[in-house]
């Protein structure tokens, strides 16, 4: 416990003089949550003469009621009591989680990329700017796509390396495979004859990768929640070859002409010599050979010389394990690269679970990319390189963003990258990188909160992304400003004091603005020094009313300046704001003020802002007030698992929701 304190103490430290770290999300409600999430989808989803959740109703349903309502709202027209229009706020020069992107294979400007829980989105211009593809509306977790021989596009959803456990996860469940043969004007689910009826907990929900097989126009190979999976969309087959396992396959990768196939699991990886008929086991022990995962492991093959194989894994616990090679056929594997002082991962996080992907650099079979965290250049023929830098400036050609989950070769030179940033685009010269950013319309960041001001403007914090400010006007008002970095977590924005905001980064790490727009943040809870410290996820609740006719926290008293005249009553007093820095408070007397007399009043402004440190809430009043540094107290004790903090309307209560119910602290 006391190595936890200085850890903790030195974190703070560290956060208070402005800088931020690199912290990732939390897993760890994962193992507990997500069998509550499947129980709770198959309740609400349930047929309820069967019992059984069958997905191809449901889609029915949802189209049923769609209808209706668009229906209902197009008979109303816009004047309709019941109609609402909604605008899109952004921000659209801001990206966000990515796990698949293609470029169609004769027409490469025409691209398609998934977010994990923002749709499926679509360029014609070679990724200068992206649009939703509003045809696709069965799930927002895009984790794969494909284009098949035949032209066909198919979407996979759900991804086995996302918290969709409905416990403040950032991920979302997936609801099977689906597919477009009419160049995305539609897509239908692709249904599984003997397995119609999917319960969550064990049904079609993670398609992790999916590849087009070279021979067959009408096959994708698919690593699936099922194993590894061989998809005819013409006969309907979903096959598990023979010899494969039909446990969760993490990865998968076809030689170019798909005669080699390398699948790995959570601990173990198979190859198949005989196009996919049949698989082997080839991991173990043993000289020679890749050892059994420990955790997650990509693979990848040269499409030039498909001999050359490679594995890159991490530990169970996430950390860099090794990166394996063969140029052999996967006949015998050697370590190229374990155990660095730096790695892709960054051990001390143990990212390799979350963010890890590997591909060959064309026309280099001996030169490998591997991504985590970072971007590395590795292989047989190089020795470990960081490629790209996640905290240079976004404008500079070396930046590529933290958490990488894909990376393939529109051509020979050029790279897509997916990663929590959005999409990048890399150029390479035969030596060195270089990159940029194509989130242009792409309006997928993920948002842990929003705030709201009186004017229109958004506050937001995010996932990987910082807190984003969108002011919604100017040439493009859909444009957000970074104002915190790191992940961001509950804001605000004041409705009494212009400028206002407030914003937060992981572990309670709560910051100030006395004006965003010409100000910079600064923390504001170094008051609270009672060995509380907040959870990953920063929780605060403000509660702002000009005029509580209950308020009796702030007096001032004013003197009439005058030395002959009396006020009169009725007229109008004002001193400087105690409760918003830089602001007047205005009085009315009720009786004559004499020469030089003087009244005293309440200010009937009342501004708390509650924060969450980890075991208990703690209230200041002077958030806004940016002469002193707020002081806090302790309002609840023994409150844990918060997911969400909110003041009742006159300020009373404030209510909290937590794992297990609703707590309601009064007075």
């Amino acid at each position: 416990m006391s190595v936890a304190t200085v850890v903790a103490v030195s974190f703070f430290a560290f956060q208070k003089n402005g800088e931020q770290t690199y912290v990732p999300r939390s897993e760890s409600n994962s193992a507990q949550g997500i069998k509550g999430a499947f129980e709770y989808y198959n309740m609400m989803r349930a047929d309820l003469e069967t019992g059984e959740v069958n997905q191809e109703l449901i889609l029915q349903k949802k189209a049923e009621i769609t209808s209706q309502i668009t229906s209902q709202l197009n008979s109303m027209g816009k004047s309709g009591s019941s109609a609402m229009d909604w605008i899109e706020m952004g921000p659209n020069n801001v990206g966000g989680r990515t796990r698949t992107i293609i470029a169609l294979k004769n027409n490469p400007n025409t691209m398609y990329a998934g977010s994990i829980t923002g749709g499926l989105w679509k360029s014609t211009d070679g990724a200068q700017t992206w649009s939703i593809v509003t045809s696709f509306t069965q799930n927002l977790a895009v984790s794969s796509i494909a284009e098949l021989g035949n032209g066909w596009i198919v979407v996979g959803t759900g991804c086995t390396f996302e918290s969709a456990n409905g416990f403040g996860g950032s991920g979302s469940l997936g609801d099977g495979l689906f597919v477009s043969k009419d160049n995305g004007a539609t897509f239908s689910i692709v249904k599984d004859d003997s397995d119609n009826n999917v319960e969550y907990s064990k049904g079609w929900r993670e398609f992790n990768k999916l590849i087009a097989d070279p021979n067959n126009p009408s096959v994708v190979w698919a690593a699936t929640s099922k194993g590894v999976r061989k998809i005819n969309l013409t006969t309907g087959e979903l096959i598990l070859p023979s010899g494969a396992s039909a446990a969760t396959c993490y990865d998968i990768a076809l030689s170019s002409t798909g005669s080699m196939i390398i699948a790995s699991y959570s601990s173990s990886i198979y190859q198949s010599k005989d196009s996919g008929n049949s698989f082997v086991k080839i991991s173990g022990s043993g000289t020679g050979k890749v050892k059994d995962p420990a955790g997650r492991a990509t693979l990848a093959i040269s499409q030039d010389n498909p001999a050359y194989m490679y594995a890159l894994m991490a530990t169970g616990s996430g950390t860099f394990d090794a990166l394996y090679f063969s140029v052999d056929s996967g006949n015998t594997w050697a370590v190229n690269w374990t155990n660095p002082s730096q790695d892709p991962f960054v051990s001390a996080n143990g990212q390799g679970f979350y963010d890890q992907v590997i591909t060959v650099i064309p026309g280099k079979p001996g030169v490998v990319l591997v991504a985590g965290v970072t971007l590395w250049i590795a292989g047989p023929n190089h020795q470990p390189e960081q490629a790209a830098l996640n905290f240079a400036s976004p404008f500079s050609p070396y930046y590529v963003h933290s958490d990488i989950h894909h990376l393939s070769w529109l051509d020979n030179n050029k790279l897509l990258i997916g990663c929590d940033g959005g999409i990048h685009i890399g150029t390479y010269d035969g030596a060195t990188f270089t990159f940029g950013i194509r989130n242009n319309g792409y309006n997928v960041t993920q948002f842990y909160s929003i705030g709201i001001d009186g004017d229109g403007k958004v506050i937001g914090g995010t996932q990987d992304n910082g807190t984003q400010y969108v002011k919604f006007e100017g040439q493009n008002p859909q444009a957000a400003v970074r104002v915190i970095g790191g992940d961001g977590f509950t804001c605000d924005l004041s409705t009494l004091l212009p400028g206002g905001a407030i914003g937060s980064v992981y572990n309670g790490d709560f910051q100030r603005s006395l004006n965003i727009n010409t100000s910079g943040f600064s923390g504001f809870v170094s008051d609270i020094s009672t060995g509380d410290f907040g959870g990953f996820y920063t929780l605060g609740a403000l509660y702002e009313n000009d005029y509580d006719w209950k308020a009796t926290g702030v007096s001032y008293t004013y003197t009439n300046p005058d030395t002959r005249d009396a006020l009169l009553p009725g007229e109008i007093v004002t001193v400087a704001s105690e409760v918003l820095t830089g602001q007047e408070f205005k009085h009315a007397l009720k009786d004559t003020l004499g020469p030089e007399k003087s009244v005293s009043f309440f200010d009937k402004t009342n501004v708390m802002y509650a924060v969450d440190q980890g075991s208990a809430i703690y209230l200041t009043r002077e958030v806004w007030n940016f002469q002193t540094v707020p002081e806090f107290w302790k309002i609840a004790d023994n409150q844990s698992g918060i997911n969400q903090m909110a003041f009742s309307h006159d300020g009373d209560h404030l209510f909290l929701a937590k794992l297990g119910g609703v707590a309601r602290i009064s007075g």
